[in-house]
């Protein structure tokens, strides 16, 4: 073991020392000329040693000036204004001497030292058995590796361990005493690669290290300074009476409203008050405070949610009061009138409407345009890649012209590293990063099209894994189907995977799975970080994992929410789709759902069945979507569900299907064949365009049905003709909304082409 064989030479003589020198240069078989100049470096730096005090080789050393050195100032320190060649024999002596653990020196000498030769032969010079670690797991970048082997060389260094005895703690120890002098890079990258030794104490994730999981009910009241204990103690006993009817996300912004916005701000303003029962005067001073909140730059603004914060502080004290009732030697202490009156609420149904009435002004400026971005986003993506490829082919340093624009690369152009191109017709000289720019459009585009075709919630998607799509196989054709887990309401529920976004998936699978190095059909497994319930989730194979390294062959990890805006923001500042207002349309995932609701109820789809593909616990949440709607729309629905709800043969729904039942439902697939695809209207649902289906959503066009569309344009224009000759305003009218529709099938076709629909979904096989 390293530690044994360094106390032993820390008293060693100076020829025991050298011939242990000898002995491993032996058996390397290292160059005589490197091996003399190691000697002799060595002896000169022992016998410089010697002239200070101390018992061993290493109080000699902690009393000499080099403890507070680094490498390359150690030889001006021993011999002032040595000689190049001098300087470089005493550099390799002390290098030998901290590789054989003869003296270990302190922080600030491995901080202050560049030398990643040195920590990189560190475990060879020891015997590691370990030694080829960093070299045979081929993940990560060049140079993410290079830091995780110099990462490795200083915590070997500073604790005397072997690589298999280095533990999450040491590595977390170093990170925190270096952060503000150096930064360990790569000390992900080397956690992986100790945590998949059978022997090392190194388990889990380095992120999950740095995630503090749930905090108990204690530790989230005292995230705020409550001064009174009695009413410390109240709040601890309330929210765990309260928690187990709550997930951790909602038991968290109860805890922030309740003690800190609402029981701080008392104290702020009526400082020792150790009652509930606030008196007027306190109740205005605290109404005053708490209307306003403080932005970073000083400004006070009104809050927005008010009304909410309101509601939830009259529901605490009604709470009290209801448990008083029921366990008086308990809570009759603390029942009192609540602070909050009809008169704050008076706006609370107000508020809720005009959020309301926001949400769906916001949804009719972005349903009509999702198309749009989309397009756009995928337009992204092959621009992107287009000129990652041509710059990739370009050698470092040479000009090339992609698209009309004239590029220089810049920088060595190594194998695994991100390329970089300076655009030289560029109104200002700004180096960008291809690989990043490629990776971003292309999840970007997937996202986009992930959103809008499922109607999934942003936290659906991201815990999507390849697991969740399963194949229907049908006369010949394969349906892919999507599992949604359930998040929010606890809902699963199982979606159809349309053919374009099946191609996606497809892209999305062969990227990661080249991304990360592998040859199957399985994604690798990556462990996912809920961030509203403060969790680690199991290791699964996820649809959305990026590199870590960019593009390049990496570490792949699951997407989280801020890299989701992120690239969506981006997007829909470079697509320039604007609004009404002439101002920029900007997309959050959830504008997407609202979308899918949207155009849903547009296609004739009841709304219980949309309720149950988002997820909705109540039609009534469902029918939130519906205000944004003509109202005899909403009636026909409504009156559609009621009545068909209010038939005698709908009890018998929920019994078995019986084999002929079942036979009907495959016949109905069959049925949806029409002459331009396929019609996607729901089993047992009459056409409710009349058979219009160029100009119906539901209608899923077909290459094969091209030429027919195109002679229907043909002659739509003929009748275009004729009836502006006769100037028929409303035949116009009709043959234009045809024409329009006919071209958005156009479009959707070539959207399929380009996405390369031949593309196979590669399933995972399951292990018995």
């Amino acid at each position: 073991m390293a530690t044994v064989e360094g106390s032993s030479l820390r008293r060693a003589s100076v020829e025991a020392i050298v011939e242990r020198i000898l002995e491993h240069n032996r058996r390397e078989g290292k160059d005589p000329n490197n091996v003399r100049h190691r000697v002799r470096g060595a002896e000169h730096v022992l016998r410089y040693l010697s002239t200070h005090d101390g018992a061993c080789w290493q109080e000699r050393w902690d009393s000499s000036p080099l403890a507070m050195a680094t490498l390359n100032r150690c030889p001006q320190l021993i011999v002032p204004g040595c000689s190049t060649p001098l300087r470089a024999r005493l550099t390799r002596g002390v290098s030998v001497l901290l590789s054989l653990d003869v003296v270990r020196p302190g922080l600030h000498f491995v901080t202050g030292t560049r030398a990643c030769e040195l920590w990189k032969q560190l475990p060879l010079w020891r015997q590691d058995a370990d030694a080829g670690l960093l070299q045979t797991r081929r993940q990560g970048t060049l140079q993410s590796r290079q830091h995780a082997c110099a990462l490795l060389g200083r915590v070997m260094l500073l604790t005397g361990k072997t690589i298999a005895q280095v533990s999450s703690e040491d590595l977390l120890h170093y990170r925190a005493l270096t952060r503000d002098v150096a930064p360990a890079y790569g000390i992900e990258q080397l956690w992986n690669a100790l945590a998949a030794l059978p022997t090392s104490p190194v388990t889990g994730t380095f992120r999950a290290s740095q995630r503090p999981g749930q905090r108990s009910i204690e530790e989230l009241v005292d995230l705020y300074p409550v001064r009174n204990r009695r009413v410390r103690k109240l709040f601890i006993v309330y929210f765990t009476r309260r928690a187990p009817d709550l997930d951790y996300s909602s038991l968290r912004t109860l805890v922030f409203t309740l003690v800190s916005w609402f029981w701080c701000a008392v104290e702020e303003v009526e400082p020792g008050i150790d009652t509930l029962a606030l008196a007027p005067a306190t109740v205005e001073a605290w109404v005053q405070k708490a209307t306003f909140r403080t932005l970073p730059g000083g400004e006070r603004v009104e809050r927005r949610n008010l009304p909410h914060g309101y509601m939830t502080v009259r529901s605490f004290y009604q709470d009290l009061q209801r448990w008083a009732h029921e366990e008086p030697e308990r809570w009759a202490v603390w029942a009192c009138r609540s602070p909050i009156t009809d008169q704050h609420l008076a706006g609370y149904r107000k508020w809720r409407r005009r959020l309301t009435s926001e949400m769906h002004q916001r949804t009719r400026h972005r349903a009509p345009v999702v198309t749009r971005l989309a397009d756009a986003a995928e337009s992204f993506a092959a621009e992107a890649s287009a000129l990652l490829e041509a710059a990739a082919a370009a050698d470092s340093g040479a000009e090339f012209v992609h698209d009309g624009a004239h590029f220089r690369r810049v920088g060595a152009g190594k194998a695994g590293q991100r390329i970089r191109v300076l655009q030289l017709d560029a109104p200002t000289a700004q180096v960008r990063d291809l690989t990043t720019e490629e990776e971003d459009a292309f999840w970007a585009f997937c996202l986009i099209e992930t959103l809008r075709h499922t109607g999934a919630r942003i936290e659906e998607v991201l815990e999507l894994t390849q697991m969740d799509l399963t194949p229907y196989e049908r006369d010949g054709q394969t349906v892919v189907l999507l599992h949604i887990n359930p998040s929010k309401t606890d809902q699963e529920r199982i979606v159809v995977v349309p053919p374009e976004l099946a191609a996606v998936f497809a892209q999305m699978t062969t990227r990661v799975r080249h991304a990360a190095g592998g040859t199957g059909q399985a994604l690798p497994l990556v462990t996912a970080y809920d961030y509203g319930e403060a969790r680690e989730l199991a290791a699964l194979p996820m649809l959305f994992q990026r590199t870590a390294g960019r593009g390049v062959m990496g570490v792949t990890r699951p997407m989280n929410s801020k890299y989701v805006r992120q690239v969506i923001t981006a997007t829909c500042d470079r697509a320039r789709i604007t609004g009404p207002d002439g101002q920029v349309l900007r997309f959050t995932p959830h504008d997407f759902r609202r979308s899918f609701a949207t155009d849903a109820l547009a296609s004739g789809l009841p709304p219980h069945i949309i309720a149950k593909l988002m997820g909705h616990e109540s039609l009534l949440t469902t029918q939130q979507y519906m205000a944004i709607f003509p109202e005899d729309v909403i009636r026909a629905h409504r009156s559609f569900v009621a009545k068909r709800r209010s038939l005698p043969e709908r009890r018998e729904e929920y019994r078995s299907t019986t084999e002929a039942e079942w036979k009907e439902f495959e016949e109905h697939f069959g049925k949806r064949q029409i002459a331009i695809g396929n019609c996607l209207r729901a089993y047992r649902s009459s056409c409710s365009h009349e058979y219009a289906c160029e100009q119906c959503k539901l209608a899923r066009p077909d290459e094969a049905a091209r030429p027919r569309l195109q002679r229907v344009l043909t002659g739509l224009a003929e009748q275009l003709t004729e009836a502006r000759s006769h100037e028929w305003a409303g035949e116009v009218e009709r043959l234009l909304y045809i024409q329009a529709a006919v071209h958005d099938k156009l479009a959707e076709l070539d959207r399929a082409r380009r996405r390369n629909q031949s593309v196979t979904l590669p399933m995972p096989s399951v292990r018995t």
